[in-house]
């Protein structure tokens, strides 16, 4: 599951997810704690992250490690 921030993002910090990810990962996909996804923020590479606390309002996860990998869509837009 891959999940787009638009915050900074640095390996090792703990990051909320904001209002729509949270409802996402944790409503639609039923996510638990300790599983794994992926973060990015549209600035170059991704991190492997792991959910570390889900609540109602928020889901909270740690950002493990840093993935220099672009994924832009082969579409032609």
């Amino acid at each position: 599951m891959r999940v787009f921030q638009a915050v900074p993002l640095c390996e090792g910090a703990s990051l909320h997810l904001d209002e729509g990810a949270t409802h996402h990962v944790a409503r639609v996909m039923r996510a638990r704690i300790g599983d794994s996804l992926t973060v990015f923020n549209g600035e170059g590479g991704e991190y492997w992250s792991l959910i570390v606390d889900i609540n109602k309002k928020t889901v909270i996860v740690e950002l493990k490690e840093f993935i220099n990998r672009e994924a832009e869509s082969e579409l032609d837009l």
